[in-house]
């Protein structure tokens, strides 16, 4: 049971009536061309929502079998407006996860990219055909975080890379790690901490 709240007394919505008017407004709203619909974005007062309520009213008392319900027309218009409110936000905040989830994975490959490329350049003759088959995905991914105050980058090694491509990476990381001018996640110090990586920004 709905109830619709007037200035003097609440009247009870029974669902035999107010289900017939709320999808009438439904079907009327379908019908409209994109233009002539409730800017979901904005607040239900503005012009072009007050148009598109003022149009679906019209069209409610036009119908012969909702003329005994004309007491619900006004809130069944406004709650169909709410609905399309509550699909705009949901829909808005999916998107922006979505962007969120594809930075953070465009910043993750090129993390992998830049150790991949870092790495190939001090490989030995016989280490490069090998190094050859692979690609930067079978690099380390990063998360940021702090360390005692200071900035910190967390590099977590694929579970399923094997133990020999582990070992040469330590290799490589080693004699990078020897040539001053390359730093493996940019001016840091390494620090392995169980099976993870801490780096700590030197600054």
């Amino acid at each position: 049971m709905l109830f619709l709240y007037t200035h003097m007394f609440v009247i009870a919505l029974s669902p035999s009536v107010y289900m017939p008017t709320k999808a009438a407004v439904r079907g009327l709203y379908g019908s409209l061309p994109d233009d002539n619909k409730f800017r979901a974005k904005e607040g239900y007062k503005t012009v072009q929502n007050q148009r598109v309520a003022a149009y679906l009213m019209a069209q409610l008392q036009k119908m012969d079998r909702l003329k005994d319900h004309s007491l619900y027309f006004s809130r069944a218009v406004y709650r169909y407006y709410e609905s399309r409110r509550r699909l705009h936000n949901d829909s808005a905040d999916q998107r922006e996860s979505a962007v969120r989830s594809n930075e953070k994975t465009t910043k993750k490959r090129r993390t992998q990219k830049k150790l991949y490329m870092q790495r190939s350049t001090v490989l030995k003759t016989k280490e490069r055909k090998y190094w050859d088959e692979i690609d930067y995905r079978y690099m380390t991914d990063e998360s940021d975080g702090e360390l005692d105050g200071k900035t910190m980058k967390e590099t977590h090694r694929p579970s399923w890379r094997s133990s020999a491509l582990n070992k040469l990476i330590e290799k490589l990381d080693n004699r990078l790690a020897k040539k001053k001018k390359y730093s493996l996640h940019g001016i840091y110090k390494v620090t392995k901490i169980g099976r993870h990586i801490i780096s700590v920004k030197c600054s």
